[in-house]
């Protein structure tokens, strides 16, 4: 999927400190993990339509970014195939999700990224029409920010956003993240992401499926990952 085309387009450069420092509970470059396998079986018979992966699996590579003011560290797998994102504040882990990629989508021309990322007033001239800010105003929302999202299928998904408590569209959350893999290169990537989510199983044992929709500008694509709630506990953490 597309971590493996951001890793191979990796460039040496050496990090301020190193980022195995960085990461809580050990989870770094090299750190082999267990999976906690009935979490996943049992999240499967719910309807979950996370991917089919590995249990046991191996960082080879970290992101680090800063969302709504937490820092987010993205732990990727090395077959490619998913990663665990932790959500700490103050070095403590607040939220642990198991993602795996769905899907990646290269958008061929200007009116598909509009589609995904929305269309900008312009005037008479073709120039964007900007606030007092200098912000272009957004004239219709894209796909990214709209308040459900439909996965289609035999059965047809809908998630609502999980981000921002508004009945119309709103523009995708702007961050960027540096990765760094496990020989110590790194690369910046910028991304136009939001969150989703749905309710699945059956009260009172019901859980939260979560999809995540991302741009990346160095692929000049959009990722679809699943993801479910997990705790950090629930891990088995092999270090390197």
């Amino acid at each position: 999927m597309g971590l493996l085309n951001i890793l191979n387009k990796m460039v040496a450069a050496k990090p301020e400190e190193p980022v195995h420092s960085k990461v809580p509970n050990g989870l770094h470059q090299g750190t082999a993990v267990k999976l906690p396998e009935l979490d996943l079986t049992m999240a499967r018979l719910d309807g979950s339509i996370l991917p089919e992966m590995s249990s046991m699996q191996t960082i080879s590579s970290v992101g680090i970014m800063t969302l709504f003011g937490k820092k987010v560290y993205n732990c990727y797998f090395s077959d490619g195939k998913g990663y665990l994102r932790l959500i700490t504040e103050n070095d403590r882990v607040l939220e642990t999700t198991l993602f795996a990629f769905k899907d990646e989508i290269i958008p061929s021309s200007i009116e598909d990224w509009e589609f995904w990322l929305g269309k900008y007033q312009k005037d008479s001239a073709g120039e964007f029409v900007r606030d007092s800010s200098g912000v272009a105003i957004i004239a219709e929302s894209g796909l990214i920010g709209w308040p459900n999202f439909q996965v289609d299928g035999n059965n047809p998904i809908i998630y609502n956003r999980a981000w921002f408590n508004s009945p119309t569209g709103v523009e995708p959350v702007e961050c960027k993240q540096r990765i760094y893999s496990i020989d110590g290169t790194n690369i910046s990537v910028e991304h136009n992401m939001m969150e989703y989510e749905r309710l699945i199983g059956t009260e009172p044992n019901q859980i939260t499926e979560t999809l995540l929709v991302a741009t990346s500008d160095v692929e000049s694509s959009i990722n679809i990952s699943v993801g479910v709630r997990t705790s950090i506990n629930e891990l088995k953490i092999f270090p390197a």
